[in-house]
């Protein structure tokens, strides 16, 4: 009967509808009491005329607007029908069940219930009407959950609407509802038992005992109770599964299976199934124990219907290739541990499969983050013969993987050479293809997968440059991102020629051959004469004056690239720098800074110290080219010394400025020599000759600024930069030439540095240095005073000993002319011999001075006073002291001669008559009174009070000439 109500569905086709309820209630009700012959044949025929297409009558039927019946007139046909059934006095109630209304769309129940309840409802209708249609009942059959779903609202699904939509429906349409009490089968595992018994005849009752098992653990809790229905789709499933499956599954895994495809509400689909295998995404709990892991591979198997073998590879294989190819390692690590021995053989499937292909290498970066740390044993003979597989240079989306790829070759111990080989042999084809080359993505890729080599291959030697635009584009790429390159590829043979063949007079030289002979350089290439020579062909076109668009600045880099490199191209370029050519080019580039201030550096090469005083062959450009060149370097500026600074430290030119230093006319040294002390790094004193330049920035101290003398200079060096390596690398000859430098040092250093290092070399000076430094009063004498000053303990042995004494002896005999500064110093500097030679430089001394028969300079008596011994002295005079005493005070050229007789009266008690004593003090006071000298006044009052003589008061002279003389003599030094 649910297809009575469903024909209501539309009201444009009730009409139908209520002819087929009339043909049908004359066929149930079979008698027609109460109506006549001609009422019964005419009802018939109008009844069936709606869905006849031929008739033998006419009927003609007006409607006053449209053809559509209203619901009033369909309500009226469905009381005469009812009339005629009920006529039967047989039939007292007409009972219509609606079933399954939940269970359609959502849409069309809707339509079918509104359209239904049109003709069941008995509001608003007459007595008679009323009393017809209480004899009609309308069951509906509903799920008052599913039921209610027909209001949900699409646009807003709130449950609270959907409940107080769904009660007013039931409130409004329904009179009478029963509550059916859920249906429990007691016993159900008797019924489930029996029924296995029955359907499973024949099997072994241990494997039906599991089959019952498998029903009993699977329920959800003790209220999760199988109808009947579904336990019999349980046992004849598992029969049916049973005879087709593969020996290799259990039964047990047969029953879970029909479990969650057939048996359970919302049963799964195939698809999720195998999801559910793969990701480990069961309902519950309760699934995740029930099911062993080992027992996947046999649930994968009923999904393929294979063996679980060939099951675990089926459902493993195309997760496992998609894992290998995005190189997820954790989930590749995830599956391994999932699936346990069941993951290897779809992975050695995979692997062999694949063995020849490119793709097992790019497969390396899931292997080695997911698979390699635990299972390396498992995976190392699919690995170890990779370096014989064909590859293909990695883009950007595989170098990961090919990076990957290396290091496991590594950790394995295998052969990367011959990876590495078959990769430079690709990236050969590339260099040599007339296609051209992506360069940046290509050294990129290369760099990435030579980084992570250990033990570096050797050089792979092309044949030669056959494809200049490409090896352009990839030195220039290398230049900026993989300057190592050339370390890997390097053209075969000298490719001066080849490079040269570049460079056409006439033409613009493109500017990455800049970078292509470095790249070569790099390479080892060291003979460039022919590069040279095409350059200064190119200089020379047109006499020099090609103008802005003919000679680029990548000309003269070129030259300086190859400068230090090949010592006869460096006297070529020399030679250019000097012609009228070279010089008419910079004055026609006077508007480009950049082309000029490069040119500026040439003025250097060409004639190194002496630039200021040269000229080039006269010509009209040619000379306003070098005199601005002149000019630049002759005057002070920081933007120009930073230009010209990064030129010389990037070709490695310095040597170029500390020659040229030796003019003070280039004063633009001086603020190049102020950046390099701006710097961090010990670049500029990274050089055999530190100490040479350290004497040089001595000599442009003031230039330079900064505030700095001397002294603030060698304190500026020691605190900003590490002496003791250098120090340490010392010799005797370095201290003799730079022995002004070590001096200021050592003065300005102190305990900053390591003065040891002194030790060995000043030890290892000879005698024959030692009396040159105090002949010619070099510095040389005063390092060992400067080191004594910061170290006590510091001492000299018999060179200097030796030295000192000749020195000594003649100095004694007035045959040597020490200046000032080293009589001062002459204590300090005999302070320095150790002890031994000490003792034996003081005797000697004092023998050489009675062998000149005390006749010694002044400034010698002075300086030896702490060193000359009065004791040897008196023995050695005894008796002569009166003498030569009278004969000193009686020529005044004799002060040295007085000084020592004083030393020795005042060390040993010497006897003199009173006649001599009168003698000597009458003279010595005569000597009083017209010695202007304050100290030679000073020695005669010691002597008169060392012969036991009273000194008296001089009178002063009344003489004007005399009184203006003393004036004017005092405050004299002696």
């Amino acid at each position: 009967m649910f297809v009575f109500g469903a024909v209501f569905v539309s009201a444009p086709i009730i009409s139908t509808i209520i002819s087929v309820i009339g043909v049908l209630m004359l066929c149930l009700f079979k008698n027609y009491k109460g109506v006549d012959k001609t009422e019964k044949k005419e009802l018939w025929r109008r009844n069936l005329s709606l869905i006849s297409s031929k008739g033998d009558v006419t009927q003609t039927d007006e409607v006053a607007e449209t053809d559509e019946r209203t619901s009033i007139e369909f309500w009226k046909y469905f009381i005469d029908i009812l009339n005629i059934g009920f006529s039967n006095e047989k039939i007292s109630k007409l009972i219509i069940v609606i079933d399954n209304l939940d269970r359609i769309d959502e849409k069309e129940a809707l339509k079918v219930w509104s359209t239904l309840q049109t003709f069941f409802q008995t509001n608003d209708h007459s007595t008679y009407e009323k009393k017809t249609m209480g004899k009609i009942w309308v069951i509906v059959p509903y799920d008052r959950e599913g039921l209610s779903k027909l209001w949900r609202n699409d646009n807003n699904n709130k449950s609270i609407e959907i409940i107080d939509s769904a009660n007013s429906f039931f409130d409004k349409c329904f009179q009478l509802r029963l509550e059916v009490p859920k249906p429990i089968m007691t016993g159900w595992e008797c019924f489930a038992e029996n029924c296995i018994n029955e359907g499973l005849y024949g099997w072994p009752e241990r494997e039906r005992e599991e089959v019952l098992q498998v029903l009993k653990r699977t329920r959800r809790n003790l209220a999760d109770v199988p109808t009947p229905r579904a336990v019999k789709t349980f046992v004849n499933q598992v029969g049916a599964l049973r005879k087709i499956s593969d020996n290799s599954i259990t039964t047990k895994s047969i029953c879970y299976y029909v479990i969650i495809r057939f048996i359970r509400e919302n049963s799964w689909s195939v698809d999720k199934v195998r999801e559910s295998l793969l990701n480990s995404q069961w309902n519950d709990d309760a699934d995740k124990r029930y099911i062993d892991e080992s027992e996947l591979g046999e649930i994968s198997g009923l999904i393929f219907g294979v063996s679980k073998n060939k099951g675990m590879q089926l459902l493993l294989i195309p997760e496992l290739s998609k894992l290998l190819d995005s190189g997820d390692g954790d989930k590749l690590r995830a599956m391994a541990k999932r699936f346990g021995p069941g993951f290897w053989p779809p992975f050695e499937y995979l692997m062999h499969s694949q063995g020849n292909s490119v793709h097992n290498i790019y497969q390396s970066k899931g292997i080695l983050n997911g698979l390699w740390e635990e299972y390396s044993s498992k995976i190392l003979p699919y690995i170890k013969n990779s370096d014989t597989i064909k590859t293909e240079f990695p883009d950007t989306s595989t170098v990961e993987a090919m990076v990957c790829h290396i290091k496991l070759l590594q950790q394995s111990n295998l052969n990367v050479h011959g990876l590495w080989y078959k990769l430079m042999s690709k990236f050969d084809r590339y260099m040599n293809s007339d296609k051209g080359i992506a360069a940046d993505d290509i050294s990129k890729n290369l760099k990435a997968c030579w980084n992570v080599i250990d033990e570096k291959p050797e050089v792979f030697i092309n044949s030669n440059i056959e494809v200049p635009e490409n090896w352009l584009s990839w030195a220039d790429v290398t230049n900026k991102n993989f300057q190592d390159a050339c370390k890997l590829y390097a053209p075969k043979g000298d490719q001066d020629e080849k490079l040269s063949e570049l460079i056409v007079p006439g033409k613009e030289v493109d500017p990455r051959m800049l970078h292509l002979l470095e790249y070569c350089i790099g390479c080892d290439q060291n003979q460039w004469m022919k590069l040279v020579e095409a350059c200064v062909s190119h200089i020379n076109h047109q006499n020099g004056a090609g103008g802005q668009a003919l000679h680029s600045v990548v000309i003269l880099h070129i030259l300086l690239k190859t400068y230090n490199i090949d010592d006869e191209a460096k006297k070529k370029i020399a030679e250019v720098s000097k012609t009228h050519q070279f010089w008419t080019m910079v004055h026609d580039q006077r508007r480009d800074k950049t082309f000029t201030t490069v040119g500026y550096v040439f003025a250097l090469i060409a004639f190194d110290g002496e630039m200021q005083n040269s000229n080039v062959q006269q010509n009209g450009n040619a000379t306003a080219g070098f005199a601005t060149a002149k000019t630049f370097w002759s005057q002070r500026s920081r933007d120009n010394a930073v230009s010209v600074f990064e030129i010389i430290n990037k070709y490695n030119l310095n040597d170029l400025v500390w020659n040229s230093a030796s003019d003070h006319n280039n004063a633009l040294i001086a603020d190049i020599f102020s950046i390099y002390l701006d710097m961090d790094s010990e670049f500029f004193f990274s050089t055999h000759n530190f100490f040479e330049r350290f004497g040089v920035l001595l000599e442009w101290s003031k230039e330079i600024g900064k505030n700095m003398g001397v002294v603030e200079l060698a304190n500026y060096l020691v605190d900003n930069f590490s002496l003791d390596s250098k120090l340490a690398e010392l010799t005797p000859d370095s201290i003799k030439e730079k022995c002004l430098m070590f001096q200021v040092l050592v003065d300005a250093a102190g305990s900053k540095i390591d003065l040891s290092a002194f030790d060995k070399p000043i030890n290892e000076i000879t005698v024959e240095d030692w009396m040159n430094s105090l002949q010619n009063d070099t510095c040389m004498w005063k390092v060992p005073c400067a080191i004594r000053k910061h170290n006590n303990k510091f001492n000299l042995g018999l060179s200097l000993y030796e030295a000192l004494y000749k020195y000594s002896e003649l100095w004694a005999r007035n045959e040597a002319s020490p200046s000032a500064e080293l009589i001062d110093s002459w204590v300090d500097l005999v302070s320095v011999l150790d002890k031994s030679s000490f003792e034996n430089y003081c005797y000697r001394v004092t023998i050489s001075v009675f062998k000149c028969d005390l006749n010694v300079d002044e400034s010698f008596v002075r300086s030896h006073a702490n060193f000359i011994d009065p004791n040897i002295l008196v023995e050695k005079i005894q008796g002569r002291v009166y003498v030569l005493l009278e004969d000193a005070v009686a020529n005044s050229n004799q002060i040295g001669k007085l000084m020592l007789i004083l030393l020795v009266l005042q060390s040993a008690k010497i006897e003199f008559n009173p006649e001599q004593v009168s003698v000597l003090q009458e003279n010595i006071e005569s000597r009083l009174v017209v010695e202007e000298n304050e100290n030679y006044k000073l020695l005669f009052t010691e002597l008169l009070k060392a012969l036991g003589i009273k000194v008296k008061k001089l009178k002063e002279t009344k003489d004007s000439g005399s009184s203006t003389k003393n004036k004017a003599a005092k405050g004299k030094k002696p």
